[in-house]
């Protein structure tokens, strides 16, 4: 992986995301915000949405702690929201992308910034 943190820390400049994390596919962690990672069974949880992301609308999104419920789960793609945050977690070739927002945002709003990262990435083969 190259310096994943520099996109890390693109993401959260951005004002909407609050929180985020790369992995690759292997769940290793790339770069993440401060505090913010995937505990235990999550990377694993999530790998397993996204073969089949039918099942994100019962079981929800766990990230960080935090069970999302299901608003949006395709191959590439899966929304959560819990109250007022939400979180977008996009799948590339080779990386995982989790981006959270709080009550300032939107989870459209932040889906633009990390679904506008996915693309970057799968445009360079990542």
């Amino acid at each position: 992986m190259s310096n994943w943190q520099t996109h890390v820390d693109a993401m959260t400049s951005s004002g909407v995301v609050k929180k985020a994390a790369i992995y690759d596919t292997q769940g290793v962690l790339g770069g993440a915000t401060d505090g913010f990672a995937l505990q235990g069974e999550e990377f694993k949880g999530l790998y397993m949405l996204f073969a089949q992301p039918g099942d994100a609308f019962t079981s929800g999104v766990v990230v960080n702690g935090v069970t999302y419920l299901t608003l949006r789960a395709e191959a590439d793609k899966i929304y959560g929201r819990k109250g007022t945050d939400g979180v977008v977690v996009a799948r590339t070739g080779k990386t995982f992308i989790i981006g959270v927002h709080d009550e300032g945002s939107s989870t459209q709003a932040a889906a633009v910034v990390v679904e506008g990262l996915a693309d970057q990435l799968r445009g360079t083969g990542n």
